[in-house]
């Protein structure tokens, strides 16, 4: 299916913001005209793959709409949802925004479950030693002869 593609005000003017700071406040006009060519193609990609992008679990994402998906360019999220065959692109922002807060939550499970793993895995191994150390009447009679 091809989509039609609309870009909202917020969104072009986050475009706008970081080409400009990328020109003027880095001084590398030819990096901002790459990055705004690059990020103009990865759009029109939505264009015909808009639908193989995931809906976004980030509630940041999802503020913009319930079945709002993200898709990354160079550490920036565009933030797009598809209403039948029309693509309407919400914003342009970093992605360190949009999920900041959710990477020490998926940490913190993580380590939790981690360590929980790690700790059955040093009792079975314990376990398993001790039956091969264990002291029984039929060992310590080898032993004395």
């Amino acid at each position: 299916m091809i989509y039609k593609i609309r870009i909202s005000l917020q969104a072009m003017e986050d475009i706008i913001n970081v080409v400009d700071y990328i020109e003027y406040e880095l001084y590398n006009p030819m990096a901002a005209q790459r990055f705004f060519d690059g990020l103009d193609a990865k759009i029109n990609q939505l264009r015909y793959r808009a639908d193989i992008f995931t809906i976004s679990i980030y509630k940041d994402v999802r503020k913009y709409n319930r079945a709002a998906r993200h898709v990354i360019y160079k550490g920036f999220a565009i933030i797009y949802s598809i209403h039948g065959n029309l693509v309407v692109v919400h914003r342009v922002i970093h992605g360190s925004l949009i999920n900041g807060k959710y990477f020490k939550y998926f940490y913190s499970v993580f380590l939790r479950v981690f360590s929980a793993f790690l700790r059955v895995i040093i009792f079975l191994l314990h376990r398993v030693t001790q039956r091969r150390h264990r002291v029984t009447p039929r060992n310590l009679i080898t032993l004395n002869s």
